[in-house]
C-alpha cells in the first residue's frame, strides 16, 4: 500500500532519492503523492505538511510526467543521468519559466536540473497582474499553440512565432 509522510511545524523536507537505479523510470508528482512506474513494484509515497519535496531520478532516461505544483511545498526535481523529460500540468493557472524553475501562479515553484526543455500543459495565458511579464513557454500540442496565437491576436501579451520548432513560442 501507499506510505504517507506527515510533516509537522517547522521546515520539513521529504527526499526521494532514486539515484542508485540504472533503469529508466516514470515518475508522477502531484501536490500530495509521488508515484514511480505507476506504483509497481514500489508503492506510492503520499505527503502532507512538508515545505520542501526533493525527487532525484536515476541513471536511466527518466520521464517526470504530469507534475503538479504544490500550494505549500517547493518541489525540487533532479532528473539524474540519462536523457530525461519533464512535463508539468499547470492546472489552468498562469505559468512563467525563468531558467531552471517553473512558476505556476498561486503555487510554490518547481525547480529542476538535468532535464531537456520542460513541457507545460493545461495553462492559462492570462497574466495574473498588469505588472507581470510574459516569458517563453513550451507547449505539448499544436492546439495549445493555436490558443496562444488567438490570445496574442486579441491583445494578450504573448510572443508567438510562425516558425515553431518543438512547440516553443
Amino acid at each position: 500500500g501507499k506510505v504517507t509522510v506527515h510533516g509537522e511545524g517547522g521546515n520539513d523536507a521529504l527526499t526521494v532519492n532514486d539515484s542508485a537505479s540504472a533503469a529508466a523510470h516514470t515518475y508522477t508528482v502531484s501536490a500530495s503523492v509521488i508515484v514511480r512506474d505507476k506504483g509497481v513494484p514500489v508503492p506510492a509515497i503520499g505527503y502532507d505538511g512538508v515545505e520542501t519535496l526533493n525527487v532525484t531520478g536515476g541513471a536511466g532516461n527518466d520521464a517526470f510526467t504530469d507534475v503538479h505544483a504544490s500550494a505549500t511545498a517547493v518541489i525540487n526535481l533532479n532528473g539524474g543521468g540519462g536523457i530525461n523529460t519533464l512535463s508539468v500540468n499547470a492546472d489552468g493557472h498562469y505559468v512563467s519559466q525563468p531558467a531552471g524553475t517553473i512558476r505556476v501562479s498561486g503555487r510554490q515553484p518547481i525547480n529542476y536540473v538535468n532535464f531537456g526543455a520542460p513541457v507545460v500543459t493545461n495553462f492559462s495565458a492570462t497574466l495574473p497582474s498588469a505588472t507581470a511579464t510574459a516569458v517563453p513557454l513550451r507547449f505539448a500540442s499544436f492546439d495549445d499553440i493555436a490558443s496562444a496565437k488567438s490570445l496574442a491576436a486579441d491583445g494578450m501579451p504573448a510572443v508567438v512565432t510562425n516558425s515553431v520548432s518543438a512547440g516553443q513560442i
